[in-house]
């Protein structure tokens, strides 16, 4: 029968109480699907506690022993007063938790009876003392729902376990929230303890399968040793209750993993003062486990003098989960079920909810992991959220088969949520902090692999090459890591993430790195030219060196000659490879299955092996990618499935195979500025002016859904440096240089006599006020290898092309620069009713380069009319280009000094999870809705 947790008045409990001393007979019942010894307790969901109180080394003050017919504490009256006597003392010290009475009361230690001075103390072994000291534990356990004795005799290993279920406020069934178990002994030999693990075994088999499972150890000795704490560290219990030893005190003992692979786990060692009153620094000791947190909350109430404040001191310790289900993964899964329940009602989501739902429940129930993606990369909820990342597509080949680099992946951000117990392709924001990630796993592992002084040693190296080519002396790693970025393909996944809890879509960017890929830095390094440039060779090759070196996990039937690495049962089910998992770990007698199960996977990257294309990918087979990532996984095996249909993989992917035989800019197809021919390509454009009405603003903010060129009108315009504006008048009068929009009609070519002689639609305002050294290269080639090739074949100047690089595996788009009217809400001092202004929205390098700087004209496309926002970005002057053109820089700037974020006056409503800083982005024109991926900022991925 289950009971509640009691709120407002104590419970005597002692008649059913599940104190059970440790045997083969209550093994197999906890290993059993009802476990009748196992106390069940209901909490509140949001008041989940569980309390125990302990009293250590009970010895009591007593007035004295002399009974009233002068025996020695032997009739019920003496008997009486001397059991009243101990539970007064325990009462005064736990008026500080009156209010709630615990769970647990654990006695530690010996019982005694300290008489008043002159009286003649009583052994504990006689007949009176036992019976006054039953009678007091009798009286204690009214206190209490539980009781549990840790005496020096008999030296039996003795338990209680709770089952810890939570109430919902509303009608939704109870769930179960932890299992706890208290153990304890007499001895602190790390050899008397083979009790404890076979209950973590058993439980973590059975009613723990899928929640934490806590372990509170009560040992009788007054200090542990070495041996013994390091056995609670492989048990991963949480909190072992020792006497005091002189003093009071939590000490945190985290070691060094004792197994190759495995985390080092914290156990805290609690010095419990001793119940005797004067003696040192005597008092109670009560832990609050918060079972959602996953933390023990651990009190002293200590008898101090009447000067002393009577308030109790309290520390706070983390809880390790003993069985597979860790605390931050139970609150994910509660999060997400949470998430599911709050969903306002729709009938068309309806049909998918119920099957997340069920596919969440079926995932926890098999394997214990929180679901937080659907297949198709559409979970059935709104999106709160929106980010974006970059996904590092890296390929190796081995003995005719190919594997993919995954990573045991350290989170970007501390989460309170989720441990990251899964693999998941490397995933950054920018090169640096890929490049980051890789060195500090590097150190992880050193760390966990002390033993292995080759291994160190070449981690030592790839750590200084990272560290040389990430410096800021001058060249800028960050920026000539990311201009070699090449994305590969893109989509939009919603789901749920695991670091902030909230719904998202991620717009994820798959890309490859040019100096993973280049062969000519992983065979040899050239050392001619500058030693700068070949230093910084040598540290790319030894970034590739390091990569290949990676260990790989293994299938079956990998020879024994493969590369070495990690057996592939131990990420699938019942595999221990990812997260600890008892009944994988705790393995008496392990066979080589049960050995290849327990395999614990370092921090950092590996590679994973990928099947062939009719095979089901082995991905599958591992309960948490599927479970994280099987939305990212499907698209990307579907992405890679697509470029070796017959052919093996493009060497573009692999790590140390492209061969750049060149660098250079290629068009492989080009589409007119306007067209009405027939739909290609599924959805893409057919025409500039087709994929300028499909633009849409950005994803994740609250105006995603609107078209960013209602109503406009696309025109063909020349953009060109002209001295048509004046300033000052009289002998002060001055011309000076504008960018003046013209337009063309349907010249190929710019005529600027016919030119002159038409009005001009506007002058062009800067939003931008910087330009990159990089960025104007490549303007520079990409005008010259687009135009060329246009005027070859006659093209249309006003279409858009599709270009690939060298070592790109995917074409880009490349269109005209486009430059929109200025919306009203930006009319300032510099408008003029006579000619109108035009701001930037794409091809600020291009309009830099060629007209500003080279003096010649560009073809542009003008979106004309009264938009439905303004531009994301105030604009600055008319005259103000020779700013941005002569601010150029190696390095992308801090936000503050790239343009000036329009300020957003207060919405209607929120936008959840976005900072208000960045409310200004709900303006931007996501081209690539229309035209296809373009590149990034300044082309830097063509």
């Amino acid at each position: 029968m289950r009971r509640a947790y009691p709120e407002t008045a104590m419970t005597l409990q002692t008649a059913d109480a599940r104190l059970q001393v440790v045997d083969d007979d209550l093994l197999a019942d906890l290993a059993s699907e009802a476990p009748a010894a196992v106390t069940a307790i209901s909490v509140r969901f949001d008041q989940p506690y569980f309390d125990l109180e302990v009293i250590s080394d009970p010895q009591a003050d007593v007035p004295s022993l002399r009974g009233r017919n002068g025996s020695r504490g032997d009739d019920d009256g003496s008997r009486g007063e001397l059991i009243r006597a101990i539970t007064g003392r325990y009462a005064t010290l736990r008026e500080p938790f009156a209010d709630h009475p615990p769970h647990l009361l654990v006695v530690r230690g010996a019982a005694s009876l300290d008489p008043a001075p002159k009286e003649e103390r009583l052994d504990p072994r006689e007949r009176p003392a036992q019976r006054i000291w039953e009678g007091a534990l009798d009286a204690l356990s009214a206190r209490a729902q539980e009781l549990l004795r840790v005496a020096p005799e008999p030296r039996e290993e003795v338990a209680a376990v709770f089952d810890v279920e939570a109430r919902h406020a509303d009608d939704r069934p109870p769930e179960r929230l932890a299992v706890v178990a208290v153990v304890g002994s007499a001895s602190a030999s790390a050899g008397e303890w083979g009790g404890a693990e076979q209950i973590v075994g058993a439980l973590a088999g059975g009613i723990a399968r899928n929640a934490p499972l806590y372990v509170v150890v009560a040992i009788g000795e007054q200090e542990p040793g070495p041996a013994f704490l390091a056995r609670m560290q492989r048990l991963r219990a949480s909190v072992v209750l020792a006497g005091s030893a002189g003093g009071s005190e939590v000490v945190s003992l985290s070691r060094t993993a004792l197994q190759p692979g495995q985390s080092a786990s914290e156990v805290a060692v609690v010095r419990c003062p001793s119940f005797k009153r004067g003696t040192g620094v005597p008092g109670l000791t009560r832990a609050r486990l918060d079972l959602v947190k996953g933390q023990a909350a651990i009190a002293f109430r200590r008898d101090l003098g009447s000067d002393r404040s009577p308030e109790a001191v309290q520390v706070v310790r983390p809880l390790e989960s003993a069985s597979r289900v860790s605390p931050s993964e139970r609150r994910l899964y509660a999060h997400v079920r949470q998430l599911l329940h709050d969903a306002p009602p729709d009938a068309e989501l309806e049909d998918a909810r119920q099957k997340f739902r069920t596919r969440v429940e079926e995932a926890w129930s098999d394997h214990g992991y929180a679901t937080l993606c659907d297949p198709e990369g559409k979970v059935p909820l709104t999106a709160t959220r929106h980010t974006s990342y970059n996904l590092l597509l890296l390929l190796r080949e081995r003995n005719g088969r190919y594997d993919i680099l995954l990573s045991n992946h350290s989170p970007l951000r501390a989460s309170p949520l989720s441990d990251w117990n899964t693999l998941l392709l490397p995933a950054f924001k920018d090169a640096r902090a890929l490049l980051e990630h890789l060195r500090d796993d590097v150190v992880r592992q050193v760390a966990e692999r002390a033993e292995d002084f080759e291994r160190a040693e070449h981690a030592r190296q790839f750590e200084e090459a990272v560290n040389r080519i990430l410096s800021d002396d001058g060249r800028p790693g960050d920026e000539l890591w990311a201009d070699q970025l090449r994305e590969v393909a893109t989509t939009r996944i919603t789901k749920i993430s695991p670091t902030t809890g909230a719904v998202t879509n991620f717009d994820y960017h798959l890309v490859t790195l040019l100096p993973l890929i280049d062969r000519a830095l992983a065979e040899a390094v050239d050392e001619e030219g500058d030693p700068a440039d070949v230093a910084a060779r040598h540290d790319h090759h030894r970034v590739i060196e390091w990569l290949s070196r990676l260990e790989t996990i293994r299938c079956p039937d990998d020879g024994l000659g493969d590369a070495p690495g990690l057996p592939i049962e131990a990420f699938q089910s019942k595999g221990a490879g990812l997260r600890w998992d008892p009944v994988a770990a705790l393995v008496d007698e392990p066979g080589a299955d049960a050995r290849r199960r327990a395999t614990r996977a370092y921090p950092g990257a590996m590679w994973f092996p990928l099947t062939d294309r009719e095979k089901t990918p082995l991905w599958r087979g591992c309960p948490s990618i599927a479970a994280r990532n099987e939305d990212v996984m499907k698209w990307v095996q579907a992405e890679i499935d697509k470029r070796r249909k017959t052919t093996p993989l493009p060497d573009q992917l692999l790590l140390g195979r492209h061969a750049a035989t060149t660098s250079g800019y290629r068009v492989v197809r080009e589409f007119p500025f306007e067209s009405e021919g027939e739909q290609v390509d599924g959805d893409s454009a057919r025409s500039t002016t087709e994929a300028l009405s499909k633009v849409r603003f950005l994803g994740g903010f609250d105006l995603e859904d609107e078209l960013a060129y209602r109503g406009a009108e696309f025109v063909r315009v020349w953009l060109v440096r002209d001295t048509r504006m004046v300033v000052g008048e009289g002998a002060d009068a001055e011309k000076r240089y504008g960018i003046v929009v013209i337009p063309a009609a349907s010249d190929r070519t710019y005529d600027a006599d016919a030119a002159a002689a038409r009005r001009p639609l506007g002058m062009l305002r800067p939003v931008q006020r910087y330009v990159l050294t990089s960025g104007l290269k490549r303007a520079e080639e990409i005008d010259r290898v687009v135009s060329r090739h246009l005027a070859e074949r006659g093209g249309d100047p006003w279409g858009f092309v599709h270009v690939v690089k060298g070592g790109a595996p995917e074409p880009v788009s490349v269109t005209p620069p486009i430059v929109e009217q200025l919306h009203p809400a930006d009319h300032d001092d510099c408008s003029r009713e006579d000619l109108p202004d035009y701001v930037v929205c794409d091809g600020n390098h291009r309009i830099v380069r060629k007209v500003w700087k080279d003096g010649g004209a560009a073809p542009a496309v003008a979106v004309v009319g009264r938009l439905p926002h303004p531009y994301y970005a105030r604009p600055f002057g008319r005259l103000e280009w020779d700013a941005t053109a002569d601010n150029e820089l190696a390095v992308t700037p801090d936000l503050v000094s790239k343009y000036l974020p329009r300020p957003v006056k207060k919405l209607k409503r929120p936008l959840p999870g976005v900072d208000e800083k960045l409310y200004y982005r709900r303006y931007f024109r996501n081209l690539e809705l229309g035209f296809g991926p373009m590149g990034g900022q300044g082309g830097r991925f063509v």
